[in-house]
């Protein structure tokens, strides 16, 4: 499986400028995590998906693709064939993982409570930010109100 020689080459990163977890680098490869704090069987799948990605060297092929659509850019066939090698890395990925690790509804299970995380937190943010700006504008109305008071 992916754990072997790959595990010890991937460095761990964290970043708060990301919402899903990913792989970064060809040479060096590093996974990125959002800022989130994970269960131990959510923090399972996410390393063994990222390494299984190391192990495929999937990072390569998809430059290589997008390397591919920048020089024929006007092509809908390279654009259609960039589309279908990120998918069926995903794919290869996600059967990997459930043909040695997880059972399949298992494995989709722990996916499906992250996403629902990920949206529950996304809307709660935006709930945030709508509070965040009725509050920014009662605030400015307010001082705005005290300035006119004061010079008179």
């Amino acid at each position: 499986m992916a754990e072997g020689k790959y595990a010890r080459r991937v460095r761990v990163r964290q970043s708060y400028q990301i919402e899903i977890p990913r792989v970064t680098g060809i040479i060096h490869s590093t996974v990125m995590l959002p800022m989130k704090i994970y269960s131990v069987g959510e923090r399972n799948v996410i390393f063994k998906h990222e390494l299984t990605h190391v192990k495929h060297h999937d990072i390569l092929f998809r430059n290589l693709t997008r390397l591919l659509c920048i020089v024929h850019f006007m092509n809908p066939f390279a654009w259609w064939f960039n589309r279908q090698m990120r998918k069926w890395s995903e794919y290869a990925c996600d059967y990997e993982i459930c043909r040695h690790n997880y059972k399949l509804k298992v494995y989709y299970q722990i996916i499906l409570d992250m996403a629902e995380k990920s949206i529950n937190a996304q809307i709660s943010g935006v709930q945030l930010l709508e509070n965040e700006s009725e509050l920014r504008a009662v605030s400015y109305t307010h001082l705005r109100a005290h300035e006119t008071d004061s010079y008179l």
